[in-house]
């Protein structure tokens, strides 16, 4: 697929877009998860524990949220999603939120990353691709309400791997009727500007995006088809202004 490197469209004042004349697309290689492993600037003995607590080698924390149980229930709750993005296969029914919109080039990567050494890969991309779907998944509020424990991350887990069974399957029933269909969880491009283009919600202050359904609570996934679909607007609710406005998550944040 060529990829273009163009600026500013027309619609991007509807989303809330700024492109600037240096814009350049975002190499997945960059991402601060990956640059952890590879950055030594990034890379240190609080990331490595970090990600070494995702193992059932690493010591459990002590406390309220922070037991063996917890991180054992939030480990096994990535298993899929891990597994998949270990196989390269981001290609992932039962989605919480849908909306569609363009494929707009400027927000695929540059080049990917590959797993298993950490260096680029090519982003390619079968031709004739012409929409992005985005999905949207939703967080149980209980577990997200005792961040930072890992009951938290059981809930950000257990929606990377529902939702990779989810995007797998729409992307089958697509390609069932005869169209290309690309399935895509993280890997790919940013899922940020298609969902707000597509009108899922807003990007806020606290630099998330906002849904009128889930507020931030939510991961995303989205397939490419060349399936012909309309267009979701942007729907500018005003959250973005009010979070200029009201700063008490920023106030009350401890970092």
């Amino acid at each position: 697929m060529s990829l273009r490197n163009d600026h500013s469209h027309p619609d991007d004042a509807a989303a809330g877009i700024e492109v600037t004349p240096d814009f350049e697309r975002f190499t997945q290689r960059n991402d601060i998860f990956t640059r952890a492993f590879w950055d030594n600037s990034i890379r240190s003995a609080k990331t490595d524990a970090f990600f070494a607590s995702y193992r059932i080698e690493a010591a459990p924390r002590r406390g309220d949220g922070f037991g063996q149980r917890d991180f054992a229930l939030r480990n096994a709750s990535w298993l899929i999603s891990d597994v998949l993005t270990n196989r390269g296969a981001a290609e992932v029914f039962g989605a919480d939120l849908c909306v569609f919109t363009v494929l707009d080039t400027r927000w695929l990567y540059e080049t990917r990353v590959d797993t298993r050494d950490l260096s680029a890969a090519p982003n390619d991309l079968p031709p004739g691709l012409t929409h992005v779907i985005v999905l949207g998944h939703e967080m149980e509020e209980d577990l997200v309400a005792t961040y930072p424990s890992a009951l938290a991350g059981a809930a950000t887990g257990r929606e990377y791997s529902h939702e990779a069974a989810v995007v797998m399957q729409l992307a089958a029933y697509i390609r069932n009727l005869g169209y290309e269909a690309t399935a895509s969880m993280n890997a790919t491009g940013l899922v940020i500007p298609f969902a707000v283009k597509a009108g899922l919600g807003e990007y806020a202050r606290i630099q998330m995006v906002i849904t009128p359904e889930f507020g931030p609570r939510l991961r995303f996934s989205k397939i490419f088809p060349n399936l012909p679909l309309s267009q979701d607007a942007p729907k500018p609710q005003g959250v973005r202004a009010f979070c200029d406005i009201c700063t008490k998550c920023a106030d009350a944040c401890p970092v």
